[in-house]
């Protein structure tokens, strides 16, 4: 589940991203956003809220235990809102990466165990692929690839 909200937040961050309009000088973007604080601009508010959760969510994934306050920080801080477009981008991207590399070991464990090649069952939602396609862009083969629901399965929604 945490691997989903992931990707399903790491895609609002995005989107929030973009929303920012940030140019390529962090310098200025800080200015700029904290201007935008100031003055009660929505996007500010919205995307630390959707930082957090990307940071949380990410922790959960690779420790799989409740992380401490400074473990979250490192990774909310992946994110810089003051970050150019370019960096925000790259980090969700790698961030996306890595989280394709957590699915293909689940896939390579459920593969083995289950002696199939089918990968594991419905391991992200729909929405969580098109994020997921969405951050990492055209760069290949990804583990999602792999993860197809065997020939008379069904994956209930909850």
């Amino acid at each position: 589940v945490s691997i989903d909200q992931a990707i399903n937040h790491m895609g609002t961050l995005s989107k929030l991203a973009d929303a920012l309009k940030n140019n390529k000088l962090p310098a200025v973007n800080a200015i700029v956003n904290e201007v935008r604080n100031q003055t009660g601009d929505k996007r500010i508010t919205e995307y630390k809220a959707a930082q957090v959760a990307v940071g949380e969510e990410l922790m959960r994934v690779f420790r799989q235990v409740q992380g401490s306050e400074s473990e979250v920080k490192q990774w909310i801080e992946s994110f810089p809102m003051k970050g150019s477009p370019e960096q925000i981008q790259g980090a969700l991207k790698t961030g996306a990466k890595l989280l394709d590399g957590r699915i293909s070991a689940i896939n390579n464990r459920w593969n083995r165990s289950m002696d199939t090649n089918s990968g594991y069952p419905g391991i992200l939602s729909p929405e969580a692929k098109s994020a997921f396609n969405s951050l990492i862009g055209n760069s290949g083969r990804r583990a999602t690839d792999n993860a197809q629901i065997p020939d008379g399965w069904s994956v209930k929604e909850r």
